[in-house]
């Protein structure tokens, strides 16, 4: 077990048990035995939770282990930090490198009483910036700078922040305006996948009687097997003439010939496809009958050999952010499909209710990709995103009430 600092009461219960079953258990904590130390206080709920399941381990007559792993210098017995990263430093005196720096500030940072760094350094630079993106454009030209001038690749930076919902934005339109390649590390929502709007736009063409929006929702996903330019000229015949509602299924005769022999054309090689599915979604009665038909015609009309055509089109076009999110949502939709039939498919629903819960099902996915290339700035979460070595990292948004982070609780 690893990422506890405490644990609850039913938890330590668990806990107990698991030790008594299992034949060996490993429970990681950050924590600093070493009581001379002037951050000592960072530790003591870690300390706590260390005797307290010390205590519990001797109650059910388990055999402890204790292991501390001391990382580079600081783990010297009865040393203040401070003094440990000095002596260790003392043999280069010349020239210190910059992770030094950080090292000592990591080491003064809570402690009480502290050692100020008198001399002058160029390992930790602080940024002060009036706006988000002032903020990013300041980090990418330094990123240029520390490419031309000191010849690191881009993957030999990263980018972190507390909360990437706040800088997204700001990097993916600064960083692109300044030719910086860059792997954004988030989840990503699966709503806006072409999939996921073909689906709920053709739920909602059946359940709200054939409306222009849902219709044309449909087809411009690209996934229907109707051309750009055949949805053009049908959306164009829709728009001239008022197609909507029962008029989807009826022969197209306003209009000149030529124009209408050409709507008409498109317009059954369309409904062809969905004749199947109107015969049998409006009966359905059920969650488990409703999403059989779903993915009956998703069987039916290829819909997964188009949307692989679809992913190896972003591909071809150097989009590989996009590409590899295309490439999870088909397995994503399955899996919400299949629980909804596990949990619950013998509910009775109406269509419209339906698409409701499917709408909350897909709203609730999200998915993270891995970086499609390797030589790229990685840019992402503080607490999410883990990086190779890297020779210089970026951390913006460092606010109060961001870093560190303030806990907040809804009130009951």
């Amino acid at each position: 077990m690893d990422g506890f600092n405490g644990f609850t009461q039913q938890e330590y219960v668990v806990l107990q048990k698991l030790m008594e079953k299992a034949p060996y258990m490993t429970i990681a904590l950050t924590y600093d035995p070493n009581r001379n130390t002037p951050d000592r206080d960072l530790f003591n709920s870690t300390e706590k939770t260390f005797n307290k399941l010390n205590e519990m381990a001797l109650e059910a007559g388990v055999k402890v282990e204790k292991l501390q792993i001391a990382h580079g210098h600081m783990g010297h017995k009865n040393e203040n930090k401070a003094d440990s990263v000095q002596r260790e430093t003392a043999k280069t005196d010349k020239e210190k490198p910059n992770q030094w720096y950080i090292q000592y500030a990591a080491s003064q940072l809570f402690a009480y009483p502290y050692k100020a760094l008198s001399e002058k350094q160029e390992g930790v630079r602080l940024l002060a910036c009036q706006t988000r993106h002032s903020e990013i454009e300041k980090v990418g030209r330094e990123i240029i700078n520390l490419a031309r001038e000191k010849g690191y690749t881009w993957r030999d930076i990263a980018v972190v922040t507390p909360d990437i919902r706040d800088y997204s934005m700001h990097i993916k339109r600064t960083f692109a305006s300044m030719n910086i390649p860059y792997f954004l590390d988030e989840k990503r929502s699966v709503m806006n996948s072409p999939l996921v709007q073909y689906i709920l736009g053709l739920l909602k063409f059946f359940a709200y009687g054939y409306r222009y929006e849902d219709a044309f929702r449909v087809l411009k996903t690209g996934l229907s097997g109707i051309d750009t330019e055949s949805t053009q000229i049908l959306e164009n015949y829709a728009l001239a003439y008022g197609i909507k509602r029962g008029a989807w299924w009826r022969p197209f005769t306003k209009g000149k010939e030529e124009e209408v022999e050409v709507a008409e054309a498109i317009r059954i090689q369309w409904m062809d496809q969905l004749e199947p599915l109107k015969k049998k979604i409006l009966k359905a009665k059920t969650i488990k009958e409703i999403s059989e038909q779903v993915y009956k015609h998703m069987e039916r009309t290829d819909l997964h050999e188009r949307l692989s055509d679809f992913t190896a089109t972003l591909f071809e076009k150097g989009l590989l952010d996009q590409a590899n999110e295309s490439a999870q949502v088909w397995n994503a939709t399955l899996e919400i499909l299949d629980q909804l039939v596990e949990l619950i498919g013998e509910d009775e629903i109406s269509l419209k209710d339906y698409i409701k819960l499917l709408e909350t099902g897909f709203a609730s996915t999200e998915i993270g990709i891995i970086p499609p290339a390797k030589d790229r700035v990685l840019v992402g979460n503080l607490d999410r995103s883990r990086s190779h070595d890297i020779k210089a990292l970026f951390v913006v948004g460092v606010n109060d009430g961001k870093l560190p982070g303030v806990e907040t609780r809804e009130a009951y």
